[in-house]
Order: structure tokens, then C-alpha cells, then sequence
């Protein structure tokens, strides 16, 4: 009995399918489609089939300020192979470089930064390739979205981003970056600065010496300094007259001079400074001023040539370092004592001493005893009872 062969070949490429590598011709062995599960003889069964699709998963949404490494979306591949191990990349360059979110092998993209919706752009698209086992790959883009999250520090509805002075303790942000403290902050901020009062000097010609300076700035540039002088202890014009007046230095240490007092009896003295805050006033100083002496000649005419008359000493003639001529007595020379009084000196008589109160008396140092001058006109005699000699000269 003889056994007749049958040529079999399944793909028609001449080769008897008992010897054909390839029985269905698809470019897999046999060996390769039955290891894979396959079916050799169907040229549709084969070993690999590319990915036709990828799916976005969690929406592809983000909200702003989350933190670096935030999962953004997971990417899954579709592909008709069973089991396949499939691998994830960005392939459009441009993005690769600007893209502020990574995509890594398994499919998950995550944030490589903090993101800010007020800066960032909102909408960033990608093409992702999908690659499976055998290097089969799919394309396809996508659009991320940066979500907005309402924002507003204070609570008092305008969000931060547009919202002037965000921690609402009054000063603008602006300010606050000038001033070097936190504008996020409601705690960090400038304030008022604080002072100390120096005590005024009183000087002997009525002068007042005024001193003060900030112990510390509030954390404000200081942009203005000096002296607020009040008839009362109080600062409120209702109540007191009051001065500002700026001082002369620095704000650590400034002072002031005044030719005299703005106020009698008494001047209160406070320094004062200004900064972003707004004014910082010192310790108040209480500065008791005596009342002023009476001129030594009292009201004084001007008169024609120099001459000057005075109610109670006549006329006179003044010339520099106390020498004057007098009408009646002649040349004396004159030097300011207590209680609005004068000392004169002159010439065979020595030093003689009056005031308005006392005067035509006078009291000679020379003799111990007063001295009477005789009213009389100009022109006439001098004429003087000596209380020393009982005498008339």
C-alpha cells in the first residue's frame, strides 16, 4: 500500500507548508504564532498588532499651587494584543522643553513645578506616543487644564491676585515689598515710630535748645522729624495752641533751637516722627518759662542822629560795647544787671547803679551812698546831691 502525498501550502508561496517556516505568510514563524498563541495558518492571526487608541484617565485637570510631582493624568494604550507591555513619551519637541509637567514610562504625568493660574498659561497641549513590545507605536494629543483657586487672604472678596494689600492690615503691597516687610502677612507690617523727648534748655537770652531722636523706625523708612510745641499738655487744637515745627539732623538724633518761647508760662515739648505708619510722638516735656525782664531802658524812642529816648533815663546816644553818651550826664559806659537794673560807669565817679524803678537815685559804688540827679533840661548844669557828703555837686 503506498501513501500518496498531498501538497499542502497554506500561503501559495511554493514551499509544502510541512517545510514552510512561515505557512500563512504574515512575516511571524509557526514557532512564533504557536509561542504567542496565534494561528500560524491565518494570515490575520499574528504575533503583534499595533495600539490603535490611548485613553486619558483623571480627567487631565490640575488646580494651581499644588505641590511639585502632583499626579495631573494617567495615559492607558488600547491595543488589540492581549498582554502587551506598552511604554509612554511626549514626542512634539516644543513642549518636552516648556512643558511644566513630566510623563513617565508607565503613563503617569505629574507637575515638575508649583503652578499659578494668575501667571501660568491655563490650557497646554501634548501628543503622546504610546509604544508597545515591538516597537509598535500610536499618537495622539491632548489638552491640560491649570483649574483657578479662588484666592483671598483677608476674606474680603477681591482675590489675591488683584488685591492690593492681600493680608488687609492696611498697607499696600507695594509698600510693604518697599518697606521690607511681608505683604502675606497681617502681622508683619510698618508701625508707628518711637521717640524720646530730649528735656529743653532754657538759655540765659531766652533761647530754648530742643533735642530728640527715634529709638526705632516700626520697621518704615523714616520721611520726616521734629518738634510739636503746645501751650497745654494736650496736642489737640481745641483744647491748646500747637506747632509743628521739622528738626535739624538725622532722625536717630535731631534738634531744634528757638530765639524764645511760642508759650507762656509753660511749653510742652514732644518729639515727633513719620514714617509709612504714620506719626510716632515722644514722652511729653514740660519746660516752665520765666517771664521775660523788662527791657533795662524800658520803651525806647528812635530819634533824629542816633539819639534815643527813654521814659525813665532821657536821652541818650549808644555805641558799641556798652558806651553811650547820655544828655545830661555825658559819657558812661553800661552793663545789664539783675532785675532789669544797670550798672554805669563813669569817669571821677565810678561805677553808679539804677533802675526805672529807682531812678534819679543812684548808688555809688565809689562812696557807699546814694546819689540824686536834679531833673533839668538839656543844656543845663548838672546838678547832684551827694547822700555821702550831705552835699549838692
Amino acid at each position: 500500500i503506498s501513501v500518496l502525498n498531498v501538497v499542502e501550502d497554506n500561503d501559495g508561496d511554493g514551499t509544502e507548508d510541512h517545510f514552510d517556516l512561515d505557512d500563512d505568510n504574515d512575516g511571524f514563524s509557526d514557532l512564533e504564532e504557536r509561542t504567542y498563541g496565534s494561528d500560524p495558518l491565518d494570515p490575520n492571526s499574528v504575533v503583534n498588532q499595533a495600539p490603535v487608541d490611548i485613553l486619558l484617565e483623571n480627567g487631565g485637570e490640575v488646580l494651581e499651587n499644588q505641590p511639585a510631582g502632583t499626579l495631573v493624568a494617567r495615559f492607558a494604550g488600547v491595543d488589540p494584543d492581549k498582554n502587551d507591555t506598552m511604554s509612554y513619551s511626549i514626542v512634539d519637541p516644543k513642549e518636552k522643553t516648556n512643558f511644566p509637567f513630566k510623563l513617565f514610562a508607565l503613563g503617569g504625568l505629574r507637575t515638575t513645578r508649583v503652578l499659578d493660574y494668575e501667571t501660568d498659561e491655563h490650557n497646554y497641549s501634548l501628543t503622546v506616543q504610546v509604544m508597545d513590545e515591538r516597537n509598535e507605536t500610536f499618537e495622539k494629543s491632548f489638552t491640560i487644564n491649570l483649574l483657578n483657586v479662588m484666592e483671598d487672604m483677608d476674606g474680603d472678596g477681591i482675590e489675591d491676585a488683584f488685591d492690593e494689600d492681600r493680608d488687609g492690615d492696611g498697607f499696600s503691597n507695594e509698600d510693604e515689598v518697599k518697606q521690607g516687610t511681608d505683604p502675606n502677612n497681617p502681622y508683619l507690617h510698618s508701625n508707628k515710630p518711637i521717640l524720646q523727648t530730649g528735656y529743653g534748655l532754657l538759655n540765659e537770652d531766652g533761647s530754648i535748645d530742643l533735642t530728640g531722636g527715634i529709638l526705632a523706625d516700626g520697621k518704615g523708612k523714616i520721611t520726616d522729624f521734629g518738634f510739636v510745641l503746645s501751650s497745654g499738655i494736650s496736642i489737640d487744637p481745641k483744647r491748646s495752641k500747637v506747632l509743628w515745627i521739622r528738626g535739624v539732623g538725622e532722625p536717630e538724633q535731631f534738634k531744634l533751637k528757638l530765639t524764645q518761647s511760642p508759650y507762656q508760662p509753660v511749653l510742652y515739648i514732644r518729639a515727633w516722627a513719620k514714617n509709612i505708619a504714620g506719626y510716632g510722638i515722644g514722652p511729653v516735656r514740660k519746660l516752665r518759662i520765666p517771664e521775660a525782664p523788662k527791657p533795662r531802658w524800658g520803651e525806647v524812642q528812635e530819634r533824629a542822629g542816633g539819639w534815643k529816648t527813654s521814659g525813665w533815663f532821657g536821652s541818650f546816644i549808644s555805641y558799641e560795647k556798652g558806651w553811650l553818651y547820655h544828655a545830661r550826664l555825658g559819657w558812661l559806659y553800661s552793663s545789664p544787671a539783675s532785675e532789669s537794673s544797670v550798672w554805669l560807669w563813669k569817669e571821677k565817679r565810678g561805677w553808679l547803679w539804677t533802675k526805672e524803678e529807682v531812678y534819679p537815685y543812684m548808688w555809688s559804688d565809689q562812696t557807699g551812698n546814694w546819689m540824686y540827679i536834679y531833673p533839668g533840661e538839656i543844656g543845663e548844669p548838672l546838678k547832684i546831691f551827694d547822700y555821702s557828703t550831705q552835699s549838692y555837686q
